[in-house]
């Protein structure tokens, strides 16, 4: 573990903060000048009291009133300057926020899998609202209540010794209780936080396969999982109230016993001459400031166990590097066409067979074989969406390790079975953040891909798709994600069964529209059907995650059984045997 990491999580967001350090001191200044002035009234009614009342003047009252009246008004303006700073707290948030989603994308499609949707939500929400409450609230509060602490200790030592030391004294079991209570809070605001992120996920994925759920009549088992959720969360923020409300319950009966001796002893002392009236009565109201601190302690020790709790979940999603790391020193692709290398390539570390597979720039090559055999996976190298066990994958004779990733995926048009669309419209699907593609461009792209029904929208390229374009057909979402595949002319294509939920016509169409657009192009088609594969140039035949034969489609069929069985239906060696 680094230096870094062994500082608490509140210190490590310190950076964060520095941006805004004006508006912390801002909120910390005021906050104990306005304590300042709290502070210094119990001595203003303490002379007043032994002086011109017990002298009976009622005009050296008017000064001791106009000095309250001050005092009040410095109070008003330190809180009115406090709340204005405390707005950075906002901001802080924001900044985390967008770190934490930047942290999020940079992530590869297997990290955001173990991770759970649940798990970037519930700490771009919910943990940097604690985060930002912190900062803007409980450390000036809490900066301010040592500042009280110090402040009423010496005041009560100064008025009479023997009942502050007294008074000193009974206060230390609070302390002792407030840290065992700060200690217990954590670990159950920990396990409450780890809850709240399971049922964050398992929301979010009741909302997404809302479609499956009731097709499958599945409700009464996601309400029954849903339920189980909340309850253990319920349970769990149960655990943390009662915690609470025993230690709160604590903090309110004990200092009203120790006022009851610090009463007595007052009385005392004032009886003895020990202690003037007035400085009886502002020994009193001290010791209420006093007590006030105390009972808060356990309220700010808590927050701050929430904060750090909080912090600590922000730092492990910032810190989690993607597993897919930018070379340091990135190669420029070379202009024009690419080809594509597999060189000694194992998906799995017990593959006991290495991929080796070279396609030239502007060739077609199919990937086919049986369910798990590797196409997909393969086929999501070339993008760099995930890197081999081992091996080598190189685009544009380049090892795809020392490209920058924007620059790779870039070059690189990708369209998968599961067609993915985002909120937005459809012209913002499309282009995908390319402001330079013009209409007629995406009008062309529309037309062959057959997505023109996008001109029958209501607004056209303007219509508004809903979030995973669910108010689209899984035909139209698949012809729109290709169409998205082909948008800013990529050098590279790589299609996984891109049109599968398309009618055989459609299919048809579209097939005969790419043959003219594939040939400038290098294209990897993972193909499940025959009309796919048969747009390749060559057809790879997977099996086991390694390659047993390439060749073109007749070459295939004349020579291996796999594949005729695979894409023509022929009984293999197993079936022929069984009859």
């Amino acid at each position: 573990m680094d230096r870094r990491d062994r500082r608490g999580p509140l210190r490590r967001v310190l950076p964060w903060v520095r941006p805004y350090r004006r508006d912390v001191v801002i909120m910390i200044v005021t906050d104990v000048l306005a304590l300042g002035a709290q502070m210094s009234q119990p001595l203003l009614i303490a002379a007043m009291i032994d002086g011109p009342i017990l002298h009976r003047d009622p005009a050296g009252l008017w000064w001791y009133g106009a000095a309250m009246l001050g005092l009040g008004l410095i109070q008003t303006l330190m809180y009115v300057l406090r709340r204005r700073a405390m707005l950075a707290s906002v901001r802080l948030e924001h900044d985390l926020r967008v770190a934490c989603y930047g942290q999020a994308l940079r992530w590869d499609p297997g990290q955001q899998a173990r991770s759970g949707s649940g798990h970037v939500v519930a700490r771009t929400t919910g943990d940097l609202r604690t985060v930002g409450s912190y900062f803007s609230f409980v450390l000036p509060y809490l900066i301010s209540t040592m500042f009280t602490l110090v402040f009423v200790t010496a005041m009560l030592l100064t008025l009479n010794p023997a009942m502050g030391a007294l008074v000193l004294v009974a206060m230390i079991p609070m302390v002792a209780l407030s840290r065992t209570f700060a200690h217990r809070y954590e670990a159950l605001a920990v396990d409450a936080g780890s809850r709240t992120d399971q049922l964050t996920t398992a929301a979010s994925e009741s909302v997404r396969g809302i479609r499956a759920i009731k097709l499958y009549g599945r409700r009464q088992l996601m309400l029954d999982r849903f339920l189980a959720g909340a309850h253990g969360l319920r349970d769990a923020e149960l655990r943390l109230m009662r915690l609470f409300a025993g230690f709160d319950s604590v903090l309110v009966a004990y200092p009203i016993l120790v006022l009851a001796g610090v009463v007595a002893g007052g009385i005392a002392a004032v009886t003895a001459g020990a202690l003037s009236v007035g400085g009886f009565v502002a020994f009193t109201a001290f010791y209420f400031r006093l007590t006030r601190p105390v009972m808060v302690a356990g309220g700010l020790l808590a927050q701050t166990q929430l904060a750090s709790a909080a912090t600590r979940r922000v730092l492990e999603l910032l810190d989690t590097e993607p597993g897919l790391r930018e070379p340091r020193d990135p190669q420029p692709l070379p202009a024009g066409s690419l080809g594509v290398r597999f060189d000694g390539v194992v998906l799995d570390d017990g593959q006991d067979s290495p991929i080796d597979l070279e396609i030239g720039p502007g060739e077609t090559v199919a990937l086919v074989g049986a369910t798990g055999s590797g196409k997909s996976r393969l086929a999501a190298l070339v993008p760099r969406l995930a890197d081999p066990a081992s091996g080598r994958v190189s685009v544009g004779g380049i090892d795809v390790t020392r490209l920058r990733l924007a620059e790779l995926r870039g070059r690189i048009g990708v369209a998968f079975e599961d067609a993915v669309l985002f909120s937005g419209s459809v012209r913002e699907n499309l282009t995908a953040g390319r402001a330079a593609v013009g209409d007629a461009e995406l009008h062309r792209i529309l037309e062959l891909t057959r997505a023109d029904f996008v001109h029958r929208l209501p607004n056209g390229l303007d219509s508004a798709v809903e979030e995973q374009g669910l108010s689209l057909s899984g035909g139209q979402r698949q012809r729109l994600a290709l169409a998205r595949a082909l948008v800013g002319r990529p050098s590279v294509l790589v299609l996984d069964d891109p049109i599968s939920a398309l009618d055989v016509r459609t299919e048809a169409a579209i097939e005969q529209e790419l043959r003219a657009v594939l040939d400038p192009l290098t294209v990897i088609i993972v193909a499940r059907r025959l009309s796919t594969a048969r747009l390749a140039d060559r057809i790879a035949l997977l099996d086991g995650a390694r390659i047993v034969d390439v060749g073109s489609h007749a070459e295939l069929v004349e020579r291996s059984a796999a594949y005729r069985t695979l894409m023509l239906g022929e009984p293999g060696p197993e079936a022929a045997r069984d009859d």
